[in-house]
């Protein structure tokens, strides 16, 4: 209107009407102009809106007749040709539709149809009569049907409800480790159940009793209304459907199933058990044959396709309950026998036992679970008796305890008490052995407070370097686990002695009276110095068999060859668990390794494939690749038990107390081998402090989504490439103020890769190390908050390649660790532009930093002088390129899924620094 107003010569005024009579008749809705719709007629042909014999013109009007005809067809067709440009505009905005096709042998996911929830909102209510009347001509019809097979039965689904699964699901779908029979169209025939299906086209019948919620009363004169709309339309509901498959009645075969029998009370005592197992054919005597009756006249196929199928089930799915009935056996070979087994209390161990009751008794062995030992029976206390002495025994054999030569008080002795359990022998499932420990109870020590207790462990960035090392050099890793580690450890120099009053067989065996006192020479179980004491006695054995201990890491060591020059082996140490790998083909490393199994009293050693701190190692034969397996551990985390719907209010601290352990044990799972889960977990942790009741639901979506995604870890792949090429590279990302407590957050992913990939842009990346938390301090604008993540990196890349450095053999000097950084490559990766641009005019550039953030400007000085002292390389990606996306970002968790899918990332994209989105919309291309 604005551009006819401007371009017609009229007043305004006449011209500003002439357009508005043009759109209200010649604008269509729904067929009808808006004339019609609000008068019920439309111009006459003399342009009046009633019919009359006269043609009057209106003396109210200054124009002549044919001038206002000439504006009026002037606006119509300035309407017309607006309408026209609209209509072009939208036809060139437009894209045809995707046809989507099934083909069989597709992997597809399916969505179910079902009814609202009952309320009030959703009731139905003054529906008019012919909203019930079947579909007519030219409305929207169900246009095609679906089989599917899921879960061993045969489905029906609309188009509409399935999707194709996408490239990642595929991907993992292939990738999973779940042990899964090969499939073919007859074999999934045979695990259909005969003549049934699942129609999942229509949402399932409601029952009564279902709903929970209270209905809204009808009122007294509510005038009634005919049945429901059906949910098919009438060309689909009256189809007749093939008579081969007939829709699988949950309800009718719920009650099929619960109907009692006594068809039972006369069967003969004596069964041939073996012939009932194996033999279909066989009925025990006194067992009523049915007899198949002709069918009455006028009952429905389908009716006789049900009782046929009931007919044709097994024996003891037909009698239902009624078949486990107590038979008198006899001593031959047939007697049956029945064990009776302790169960849990709780409900979830209940839950565990009746899903697989098998792994329930294995995983109750395993455990070592501590038992009474008044509860054994005498076989039973026979084995742990003989526990017991090879305890006593290895108490007297490592020398850990003598007589005391001086009279000590009772309250200044520790206690001490036995420990039983049972463990399952790795050799034979079927078996178990008994295990008896003396634990002394170390947090009763008067001098507790002055002892030294601290005793370091292997971290996560360390052993992922040493399996690196492994793969890269091809050696073959090894896991060593030392017996009664504690007590081997030599006797160290005590300031304050200990004291412990002995167990009745430990007073037998040192040949003293009971009243007498021992004192604790060595390491003992219980003792809060005994991992300290036993790291010290390692180390002090490593030393003397020629390795070499890392600067980086205490309990990280190196072994040389002969010649000092290069690194042969590698351990690693986990309190008593050793990890190991070297050239076995260099005679240094061979004796080394006899020597240290030599100096300890090991469990058998594993290689290849073994369990090093929870966490299953795999090692390739064909590549010397190794997977990391979390499955066994994922199973067993247990969701919080969830409240009532209708219970609302604060979390309780037995509520809070469940989280807390749960985040625990999923904080394992993330830290060890799953980052695409950190960025969830350190949002639920810190939203805890809300003691909002959501936490209940969004940690047990966690809990299923680890579940779901167990078979998904970090591996280490084979790069092809020397381990002293290899480069750094690392991503950082931020996310400001989306923490519940208005904090920000910043995440970071490291990993190794060949220099040729990197050159390149794109190649496998063996992850090292990954954060995703809370930053330390308040970031105001985001580059605040990305130049705190930048910095966070920073420091783990620089530790990283020093660790690195040291494992190829460079000696560390603490004093001036820059030349040893800089001898391995490394590259930082961001997406926030200022703060790469600002960092690439290097330190002398302080305009760069002239921010109203002096601590972002002070960081920013010292991470940019740390680039340059240690040549590291910076380099800028759009959002769409950016690994640690996932791990600031909840939504954003599907790239990291696709990046260890896959095992690869591009880094870059040749041509300008564009973002994302101008990418996108200059290539026109979606988001990846």
């Amino acid at each position: 209107m604005e551009s006819f107003l401007r371009s017609c010569p009229s007043s305004p005024k006449q011209a500003a009407l002439a357009m508005t009579a043009a759109h209200n008749s010649l604008a269509k809705v729904h067929g009808f102009a808006p004339l019609q719709w609000a008068l019920g007629r439309d111009w006459t042909p003399g342009f009046r809106l009633h019919e009359t014999s006269l043609d009057e013109i209106s003396a109210a009007s200054p124009s002549t007749p044919w001038s206002s005809q000439s504006l009026r067809i002037e606006a119509e067709k300035a309407f017309l040709e607006h309408r026209h440009r609209e209509a072009a505009t939208r036809a060139k905005n437009s894209r045809p539709r995707m046809v989507t096709q099934f083909l069989p042998g597709d992997l597809v996911f399916f969505r179910r149809y079902k009814h609202p929830a009952d309320t009030v909102a959703n009731a139905k209510a003054g529906l008019p009569e012919d909203e019930d009347r079947p579909a007519e001509a030219g409305s929207r019809r169900p246009s095609a049907y679906v089989w599917a097979v899921s879960g061993g039965r045969i489905k029906k689904f609309h188009m509409s409800q399935l999707r194709h699964a996408s490239e990642q699901e595929r991907l993992i779908a292939e990738a999973t480790e779940i042990a899964s029979m090969p499939w073919t169209f007859t074999s999934l025939q045979k695990l259909m159940a005969k003549g049934t299906y699942d129609d999942e086209s229509r949402p399932p019948k409601r029952r009564w009793g279902e709903s929970k919620k209270l209905k809204r009363q009808v009122p007294a004169r509510a005038p009634t209304r005919g049945p429901d709309p059906p949910s098919e339309p009438r060309h689909v509901r009256d189809s007749l459907s093939d008579e081969e498959m007939v829709p699988h009645d949950q309800e009718r075969a719920r009650k099929r199933d619960l109907e009692p029998s006594n068809e039972l009370e006369g069967l003969d005592d004596e069964l041939d058990v073996e012939r009932l197992l194996h033999d279909v054919t066989y009925l025990p005597a006194g067992l009523p044959v049915e007899r198949r009756e002709p069918p009455p006249s006028g009952q429905a196929f389908r009716e006789q396709r049900v009782a046929d199928e009931r007919r044709e089930r097994p024996w003891h799915v037909q009698r239902g309950e009624s078949a486990l009935m107590t038979t008198p056996v006899g001593g031959d070979d047939n007697t049956l026998y029945s064990a009776i087994i302790d169960v849990p209390e709780d409900a979830k161990a209940w839950k565990k036992i009746l899903k697989n009751p098998a792994k329930f008794l294995a995983k109750s062995v395993q455990k070592g679970v501590e038992i009474s030992y008044h509860k054994l029976n005498e076989e039973q206390k026979k084995a742990m008796d003989v526990a017991k002495a090879a305890e006593v025994q290895s108490w007297v054999g490592s020398k850990v305890a003598r007589a005391a030569n001086i009279p000590v008080a009772p309250d200044e002795a520790l206690k001490m008490r036995w420990v039983y359990t049972f463990k399952a022998v790795p050799e034979d499932s079927s078996k178990i052995k008994a295990k008896a420990r003396i634990v002394v109870l170390g947090f009763s020590d008067p001098s507790l407070l002055e002892r030294d207790t601290s005793s370091p462990a292997l971290t996560r960035t360390s052993k992922m370097l040493l399996l690196n090392l492994a793969s890269s050099r091809r050696w073959r890793i090894m896991a060593g686990d030392v017996r009664t580690a504690f007590l081997q450890a030599k006797a160290q120099d005590r300031v304050h002695p200990l004291f412990a009053k002995p167990l009745p067989e430990l007073a037998e065996a040192f040949r003293i009276p009971q009243h007498q006192m021992l004192e604790l020479l060595g390491s003992a179980y219980g003792l809060t110095s005994a991992p300290r004491e036993w790291y010290v006695d390692l180390s002090t054995t490593l030393r003397k068999l020629g390795a070499r201990v890392c600067k980086t890491d205490p309990c990280l060591w190196r072994v040389f060859s002969e010649d000092g020059s290069t690194v042969i082996g590698v351990l690693g140490i986990h309190v008593d668990d050793i990890l190991l790998a070297g050239d076995e083909a260099k005679k240094e490393w061979v004796e080394f390794v006899h020597k240290l199994h030599g100096s300890y009293q090991w469990a058998p050693w594993e290689t290849d494939s073994f369990t090093h701190c929870g966490v299953g190692l795999q090692q390739l034969y064909d590549d010397d690749s190794i997977l990391l397996n979390h499955e066994e551990y994922c199973a067993n985390i247990s969701q919080v038990t969830a409240r009532p719907k209708n219970e609302d209010g604060p979390l309780r601290e037995d509520e809070l107390s469940q989280l807390r352990a749960v985040h625990g044990a999923i904080q394992w799972r993330v830290t060890q081998t799953a980052p695409h889960h950190a960025a969830k977990l350190s949002y639920l942790q810190s939203h805890l402090a809300t003691k909002d009741v959501s936490n209940i639901d969004m940690t047990n979506k966690l809990v299923r989504e680890i579940h779901a995604g167990r078979h998904l870890s970090v591996n280490v792949n084979q790069l092809n490439a020397p381990a002293e090429s290899l480069v750094v590279v690392g991503w950082s990302d931020a996310a400001v103020a989306n923490r519940p407590d208005g904090s920000s957050t910043g995440g970071h992913i490291y990993g190794l890769m060949r220099p040729e990939d990197v050159e390149r842009g794109s190649g496998r990346v063996n992850v090292v190390g990954w954060k995703s938390g809370r930053l330390q301090r308040v970031a105001r604008p985001s580059l605040a908050a990305e130049t705190q993540a930048l910095a966070d990196l920073e420091q783990e890349v620089m530790f990283t390649r020093l660790t690195w450095s040291e494992l190829l053999g460079h000696e560390v000097s603490l004093e001036n660790t820059a030349p040893t950084v800089a001898k391995v490559p490394a590259v930082l990766i961001t997406d926030a532009r200022a703060l790469f641009d600002a960092l690439e005019k290097g330190s002398i550039a302080s305009s760069g930093y002239s921010m109203k953030d002096k601590y972002t400007a002070l960081e920013m000085q010292a991470l940019s002088q740390h680039v340059e002292q240690q040549g590291t390389v910076l380099q800028w990606v759009d959002s769409d390129h950016q690994l640690a996306d996932g791990l600031t970002k909840i939504q954003k968790q599907d790239v990291l899924k696709k990046f260890l899918s896959q095992g690869t990332w591009r880094l870059r994209l040749d041509g300008a620094l564009l973002s994302a989105k101008k990418r996108r919309a200059l290539l026109g291309a979606p988001a990846e």
